[in-house]
């Protein structure tokens, strides 16, 4: 997946993430500021979509400790909140696009 860059659409003013008073978000982003920081670029764009089915689903295919269960439901909430606010937002399978 390509690095993030920041883009006017998904700051709010004065440069704070529209994330930021988010508690599913802050929850994220206590616990892995590395992916709180990716998910902030992302957020508003189809790689948002992309991003969230790898953290939430094994993609790499080897054994992987997983999140802690508070961080799981918030990063479903948060895929969620951003499924509703962006709807038109779709990801790729082998058997096609999928929401």
């Amino acid at each position: 997946m390509p690095r993030p860059s920041t883009s006017p659409e998904i700051t709010g003013g004065h440069g704070s993430s529209i994330l930021d008073d988010n508690p599913h978000f802050n929850v994220i982003n206590a616990a892995f500021p590395h992916i709180g920081e990716r998910l902030r670029v992302y957020w508003g764009q189809q790689e948002f979509v992309s991003y969230m089915r790898e953290l939430l689903h094994n993609t790499r295919g080897d054994t992987r400790k997983g999140f802690p269960i508070e961080v799981l439901v918030a990063l479903q909430s948060l895929s969620d909140e951003h499924d509703n606010a962006y709807p038109h937002f779709f990801y790729k399978t082998l058997f096609g696009y999928c929401r």
